[in-house]
């Protein structure tokens, strides 16, 4: 089975904020989720069960290869509080999770990475769910 080198997508799966400038351990949840909008302007395809990625953190370094064991495609409407609570942010609401969310999605850091100023989510965007597992820690132990 091939390995897929992941983007650095926050907390290993986005832009890595100033104040956590590394993917920690503790961040390699079970679920991460897209706007269907980042497939659309990065061009890459969806991704399929079965790929194995190495996780990247915000200095490039690889730490850790993960299998997708799910992937389903809602509406951002449809987001469930098992998602929300797999993707294991600290949200306890489906509401929480997406207030945090729209911030991101509607900052100038991404519109500015997807060059429309104009980028916006609503009920019916699209968004890909997407559920792992880890296989394997690839830091060196400390």
């Amino acid at each position: 089975m091939a390995i897929n080198r992941s983007v650095n997508i926050s907390s290993c799966f986005g832009p890595a904020p100033p104040e956590r400038p590394a993917c920690r351990e503790e961040d390699l949840r079970r679920g991460i989720d897209r706007a269907d909008v980042d497939y659309v302007y990065e061009g890459e395809p969806l991704p399929e069960v079965g790929r194995r990625s190495v996780v990247i953190d915000s200095d490039d370094r690889p730490v850790a290869v993960i299998e997708m064991t799910g992937i389903r495609v809602v509406p951002l409407a449809q987001v469930d509080l098992a998602h929300v609570l797999d993707e294991g942010e600290g949200d306890t609401s489906v509401a929480q999770w997406r207030a945090g969310h729209e911030r991101f999605w509607h900052s100038e850091e991404l519109r500015g990475a997807l060059k429309d100023p104009e980028f916006t989510v609503d009920d019916a965007t699209q968004t890909v769910l997407e559920r792992f597992r880890l296989i394997t820690h690839l830091r060196p132990a400390e």
